[in-house]
């Protein structure tokens, strides 16, 4: 085998090892990760992912150009199909995430049991008035919804929260309020394993809460994706 030819071959391993390691990688982060750390996972995940992807790139770069130069017919029962594979796998999953479904959103209003609150729900723009004892339950089927609850006439040490899922996913809200919490929620892709829900929320104060109860005024706030 002359030399261009053998420069030929180790491109185009190198190519195709690339997605091959650095989908194993991506992978080894994706769920392996969780699995070892646990819950910790997320606040290190960013930096295991930056050694592991480049990592796994870089050796399937490497094994991947061995391959083909020494053993070319192994190269096309391994790195081939499995590059065939991840390119397709990734095609799918970005797909996926572009086909935007609604969720099942689960509000549970939380607090001081007995504390007297009211609220308002846009689900996909359709506003509905909420109000009772804490502490409660919604659910709702939507792409879209926006919420605000606050206490009416609270105690000193009366508080509330609102912790809501997107199909049974928590999204970490649900911090405790002396006053009222406002929360934006969009859903985005085919699911949340397949896509996700951008949050927003933000603690209220005392001048949002008297606007929400006299006036029926949801407060102002932002999508963060």
């Amino acid at each position: 085998m002359n030399t261009p030819t053998c420069i030929l071959l180790v491109v185009v391993g190198v190519l195709f090892g690339i997605p091959v390691g650095a989908s194993l990688g991506f992978y080894v982060v994706r769920f392996g990760g969780p699995l070892v750390f646990g819950r910790e996972f997320v606040q290190i995940g960013w930096l295991f992912a930056m050694l592991t992807v480049p990592g796994g790139a870089l050796l399937g770069a490497v094994l991947g150009g061995l391959t083909i130069a020494k053993r070319p017919r192994l190269f096309l029962i391994t790195f081939l199909p499995l590059a065939i594979f991840f390119v397709g796998l990734q095609i799918t999953l970005s797909t996926l995430r572009e086909m935007d479904r609604p969720r099942s959103f689960v509000l549970e209003i939380k607090g001081t049991p007995g504390a007297e609150y009211f609220g308002l729900v846009a689900v996909d723009g359709e506003i509905q008035k909420r109000k009772g004892s804490l502490p409660a339950k919604f659910e709702f089927e939507a792409f879209r919804i926006e919420l605000a609850f606050a206490l009416v006439s609270p105690k000193e040490e009366d508080i509330i929260a609102v912790k809501v899922s997107a199909d049974g996913r928590d999204l970490d809200t649900g911090q405790d309020s002396p006053t009222g919490v406002h929360q934006n929620l969009r859903s985005f892709g085919y699911s949340e394993k397949f896509g996700g829900t951008s949050t927003y929320w933000h603690l209220m104060s005392p001048e949002e809460v008297d606007r929400l109860i006299k006036d029926h005024t949801m407060p102002s706030g932002r999508w963060v994706p």
